[in-house]
């Protein structure tokens, strides 16, 4: 498993094209061919262009997991700011 964390620049679209996808083979996965495998490990680095190129289903997941962040990070200025 590659460590997304360390990253600090988005993927370029080599990289982007190069993600691992789920195909028709897939046992058990029912979601469209082509989808991203492990998208909440590296949803931060992908452009506004890729994030439009996003299978429909990983178009939507990927901004219920912004969403996630963006409440969780609230969540924790309001934590530090009480303190």
């Amino acid at each position: 498993m590659v460590d997304y964390f360390e990253r600090t620049k988005k993927f370029t679209n080599a990289e982007f094209k190069a993600l691992p996808r789920y195909d028709a083979e897939d046992e058990g996965i029912r979601c469209g061919q082509g989808r991203l495998k492990d998208l909440p490990e590296y949803f931060w680095l992908l452009t506004e262009s890729q994030v439009n190129k996003l299978h429909p289903d990983d178009w939507t997941y990927y901004y219920d997991l912004q969403e996630e962040v963006a409440y969780n990070f609230n969540e924790l200025k309001m934590e530090f700011a009480n303190a």
